[in-house]
C-alpha cells in the first residue's frame, strides 16, 4: 500500500497549489466531468446525466464550464459526435449521455492552454501577474520588474461510465503530452484491494509524479484525510482504498516550455471515480 496520509485536504489544496498561480475560477478550482453513474447494468438504451464543474470541494458544483471542453468517446475509444443538450447554469453545467451500447464510455474536460506571467516589482519584492504569454507580457511588464516567470496552465478531467461489461478502448493513451492511464479498469475499483493508474508523457512513463486522492464529503468529516502517492520508475501508483464511495484524483505536471510564449507549461489533470464497497 504506497500512500502516505495527508493531514488535512486543506493541506492538500496548499500542496498542489504551490506550483500553480492562482489567478481566475478555473484554475483556482479542480474541475470534474461527474456522470450520475459509474456502473450501470442497461440492456435498453438509456442516459446517464453527466455534471461538469469546478470547484474547491470534491463533487459540490461551484462553477460551470463551457460545452466547448467537453469530449465523449464510445466503446470503440472514438469520439462521439453528439451526446445530448448541454445546460450550463451559473454553478453546474450538465448534460445526458446517450448509452446505447455495452462497454467503457470516456467522459472528458480538455482546456486548452493558457499563460499567466508573475513578477516581482518595488522595494517590498511585491508579487504581481497578469495573464500574458511572454511575449505579451514583455510589452506589458512596468519598469523594474524583476523574478519574471511564465507559465502555460492546459487541464483535463476525466471519468468513465461501463455498461454492463467493461472495454478498454477508451482508455487508451494518446501517447502525446502528459497523461494520467487507468491500469485497473474503472469497473473493478473495490474496497481493500490494490489499484493502480500510469502517468505518461509523450507515451513514455513518469517517475516520481506526485498524485493527491481525495474523497468526497469533507465537509461531513471531522479530521478528513487524503492520500498523496508518488509513480515508480515504471510510472505506476499503486494504493489501495478502505472507504466506498467517490473519489478525486489530481495531479499537476510541470515541465520546461519549448516555445518562446512560456518558461514552463503545467498540465493538470483530475480523475472522477468511485470506489465500491466490498
Amino acid at each position: 500500500m504506497n500512500f502516505t496520509p495527508l493531514k488535512t485536504l486543506r493541506r492538500t489544496a496548499l500542496t498542489l497549489a504551490a506550483s500553480a498561480l492562482i489567478i481566475t475560477p478555473a484554475l483556482a478550482h479542480d474541475i470534474y466531468i461527474w456522470p450520475s453513474y459509474f456502473n450501470i447494468n442497461a440492456e435498453k438504451p438509456t442516459h446517464v446525466a453527466v455534471d461538469v464543474t469546478a470547484s474547491h470541494t470534491a463533487f459540490r458544483p461551484d462553477f460551470a464550464m463551457a460545452s466547448n471542453g467537453v469530449k465523449v468517446t464510445g466503446v470503440d475509444g472514438k469520439a462521439l459526435r453528439r451526446f445530448g443538450p448541454y445546460y450550463q447554469g451559473q454553478r453546474r453545467a450538465s448534460f445526458d449521455l446517450p448509452v446505447n451500447e455495452a462497454g467503457t464510455y470516456g467522459l472528458f474536460y480538455q482546456r486548452e492552454a493558457s499563460y499567466f506571467t508573475k513578477y516581482k516589482i518595488g522595494k517590498r519584492d511585491k508579487d504581481k501577474h497578469m495573464r500574458a504569454n511572454k511575449v505579451e507580457a514583455a510589452a506589458k511588464l512596468p519598469k523594474g520588474a524583476r523574478d519574471i516567470e511564465t507559465r502555460s496552465y492546459a487541464t483535463t478531467a476525466m471519468s468513465f461510465v461501463t455498461n454492463q461489461a467493461p472495454t478498454t478502448e477508451a482508455l487508451a493513451p494518446t501517447n502525446q503530452g502528459f497523461e494520467l492511464i487507468a491500469i485497473t479498469h474503472p469497473s473493478d475499483y473495490v474496497t481493500n484491494e490494490a489499484l493502480q493508474v500510469k502517468a505518461l508523457f509523450n507515451g513514455e512513463p513518469v517517475a516520481d509524479q506526485t498524485i493527491i486522492i481525495e474523497q468526497e464529503g469533507p465537509q461531513y468529516r471531522k479530521n478528513p484525510e487524503a492520500l498523496e502517492i508518488k509513480t515508480n520508475k515504471e510510472g505506476i501508483a499503486s494504493f489501495t482504498l478502505s472507504n466506498g464511495g467517490r473519489y478525486l484524483l489530481k495531479t499537476n505536471h510541470e515541465k520546461v516550455a519549448t516555445n518562446e510564449l512560456a518558461d514552463f507549461d503545467v498540465t493538470r489533470i483530475f480523475y472522477a471515480f468511485e470506489v465500491i464497497f466490498e
